[in-house]
């Protein structure tokens, strides 16, 4: 004999003795999505490779919906919890773990990691990349107009 108990977002299915607790209405789709926006990507793949997942698992999230926190949360520790969760408060974290002093980093170094990330990159890590520059330097803008670039 099945039973099922409703409650918003969660279905408690009986069966015997077993116990099977399922989240409903795309909660795995969700949290998907706000990583995918937060991060400006546009393919499940660029999301795969930000999650350093295969297809097959992502695939398999959406199909079952449910997902691994703990890969999703430790790819992800720039973002609010919160808001990865419940689409609550800011997008990104006050605190960024293990930021170093910028007074320890030399602009070679920055501008060297640039250059090789830019060449590595497919055309979705360009994009994501692209979204948090302008985010982090809201005046690149001004200064691609005053240069002419766009």
């Amino acid at each position: 004999m099945l039973y099922t108990l409703s409650r918003p977002f969660l279905i408690i299915i009986f069966h015997r003795k077993y116990t099977l607790t399922r989240i409903i209405s795309n909660f795995t789709t969700m949290i998907l999505d706000r990583i995918k926006l937060a991060y400006g990507l546009q393919t499940d793949i660029s999301l795969c490779k930000r999650l350093n997942i295969k297809q097959n698992t992502l695939s398999n999230w959406k199909t079952r919906d449910t997902i691994d926190l703990k890969i999703v949360l430790s790819s992800c520790e720039d973002l609010n919890y919160d808001w990865v969760m419940k689409g609550i408060g800011n997008i990104f974290s006050e605190h960024i773990p293990n930021t170093p002093n910028p007074k320890d980093i030399p602009k070679e170094h920055i501008i060297t990691f640039i250059k090789d990330y830019w060449n590595k990159a497919d055309d979705d890590e360009r994009s994501w990349f692209k979204v948090q520059f302008m985010k982090s330097f809201p005046d690149y803008k001004e200064w691609l107009a005053s240069n002419k670039l766009i």
